[in-house]
């Protein structure tokens, strides 16, 4: 999802469909004030930190005419926000053990950077459709910190602990300062893999048919820490908590056979 589409979404919802999402309007003037804020002052950067941002010279000259205080369309602030794309990848399969990876990636640096999360979430199922215990054996995660497109370093993220169900969820700083050549350089999280590994519990005398897997993103736009994972019903249906304005963005359900075959739910 766009960043400006969610917010325009918000300032679109009813009382109601706040009362759902766990927000009050307030919350909600507070998330859309930070996204112009931030929107101020990435206009307000020079020509050459935009491109090392990985901006356009399109994009570039749609951030001048708002810094002028000319009027955008809808598709114009779509140009200028940010967009994150998630995906499930499959790995090892079988009937025993199951290897799967959520993917992510940004366009470009997004407007807001505070402290984000990426997770994962499976459930997996007998021959005869039954839920089957099947806890992660194994993960890895990596991060990869740019300057405009160049990969300039690679971090794990923070494993949240204590988790009472099968997933994982991994937090991050969107932005890292670090020295390059010389010269303090600003990056951003601009992708991210989660690895995992499941098998069957041990002592269970089944096997695996299929599994579901879910991925989703957690882009904060307002709030401190990182945000928590939870579920919603349906068991691989991903929610988080723990800060006042989080973009649930990015997501991805697939269901993934003993032989390969994957499939969108």
């Amino acid at each position: 999802m766009n960043e400006f589409d969610y917010i325009q979404t918000l300032t679109q919802l009813s009382d109601t469909e706040l009362e759902e999402l766990a927000l009050e309007p307030a919350e909600v003037q507070v998330i859309v004030g930070e996204f112009y804020v931030a929107l101020d002052e990435r206009s307000e950067m020079t020509n050459t930190q935009l491109a090392s941002m990985g901006y356009t010279p399109e994009e570039i000259e749609l951030l001048q005419k708002y810094a002028a205080g000319e009027e955008l369309s809808v598709s114009e602030y779509r140009a200028i926000a940010r967009t994150c794309t998630g995906d499930i990848i499959k790995g090892t399969t079988g009937t025993k053990m199951f290897t799967f990876s959520y993917i992510w990636e940004w366009d470009h640096q997004p407007l807001i950077y505070l402290t984000d999360s990426a997770a994962m979430a499976w459930q997996a199922i007998d021959p005869q459709g039954y839920a089957v215990d099947a806890p992660m054996k194994s993960y890895t995660s990596v991060i990869n910190y740019c300057s405009g497109t160049a990969v300039l370093a690679t971090k794990t993220g923070e494993r949240e602990a204590n988790l009472d169900f099968n997933g994982i969820n991994i937090s991050f700083p969107v932005t890292q300062f670090m020295i390059y050549g010389g010269m303090e350089v600003t990056t951003y999280a601009k992708s991210g893999r989660i690895e995992v590994s499941i098998s069957l519990a041990a002592g269970i005398d089944n096997t695996i048919s299929y599994i579901k897997v879910a991925g989703l993103y957690a882009h904060t736009t307002v709030g401190v820490g990182a945000p928590s994972m939870g579920l919603s019903s349906g068991g691989i249906d991903i929610s988080f908590s723990g800060n006042i304005g989080i973009d649930k963005i990015a997501g991805k359900k697939k269901q993934i056979t003993a032989s390969g075959i994957e499939t969108e739910i």
